[in-house]
């Protein structure tokens, strides 16, 4: 992770499209075990993304696309993607850390993800981070996938 080009930033609608790219190349790989194909196409995901740009939630990008993460103004914490190509490297880590830090700062007193519950990467990252298994939000069943909700205590951290 060395390099001038390794930085972490707000997402602009400029990154739209890498952002798109980003995402189709992450969830063809990492979701291929839980979700039937075709994975989402690329022409469906970058209206997806221009609504996170355009509705003002902190976007964030790391380096030349390699990452993204999305803090929402509701106090959620979505669309953590790490390049397949770059996992292990501590990158998913900044983006939480990055995502957190803007939801305290912002005055949330409690963030909240859905994360795929057989996602054994990703529920490990959260619980490391002092995320814990929201029990009374029954889990949500969407394509045969159930994703659960986690919650973090802004507040006291």
């Amino acid at each position: 992770m060395s390099g001038a080009e390794e930085v972490l930033r707000r997402a602009t609608a400029d990154d739209i499209v890498t952002l798109a790219r980003l995402h189709h190349e992450t969830v063809s790989v990492a979701y291929r075990d839980w979700f039937p194909p075709p994975a989402p196409s690329f022409d469906e995901l970058v209206p997806q993304w221009a609504r996170e740009v355009a509705a003002g939630h902190a976007v964030f990008v790391y380096g030349d696309g390699v990452g993204s993460v999305v803090a929402r103004a509701d106090g959620s914490l979505g669309r953590l993607h790490v390049h397949p190509s770059r996992w292990g490297e501590g990158i998913g880590q900044v983006l939480h850390d990055a995502a957190v830090g803007e939801l305290r700062s912002s005055g949330h007193r409690l963030a909240n993800l859905l994360v795929i519950e057989a996602n054994v990467r990703a529920r490990s990252l959260y619980e490391r981070n002092g995320w814990v298994l929201d029990a009374s939000v029954p889990a949500i069943e969407h394509l045969g996938v159930r994703e659960v909700r986690y919650v973090l205590e802004l507040a006291s951290r």
